[in-house]
């Protein structure tokens, strides 16, 4: 624990995006995609298209804001 530690301290950009790296790995393993597809789904696919999910229901909570005023 002492390492892990002394590394995010020392390096704490490089062991975050570590560890993202082993969390995409391991959603690859675990799918049977791949790390480099469990990459692209997540970060060209899923996100983007959450990003512009919330972003019509915001738009819409705010529609629906005015008309009740």
């Amino acid at each position: 624990m002492d390492t892990r530690m002394s590394a995010l301290v020392a390096d704490p950009v490089s062991t975050v995006f570590d560890a993202c790296v082993r969390v995409l790995q391991l959603i690859g393993d675990f799918t049977g995609i791949g790390y480099e597809l469990a990459n692209i789904m997540i970060f060209v696919v899923l996100h983007p298209a959450l990003t512009v999910w919330l972003f019509v229901l915001w738009r819409r909570a705010c529609t629906r804001a005015i008309k009740s005023e």
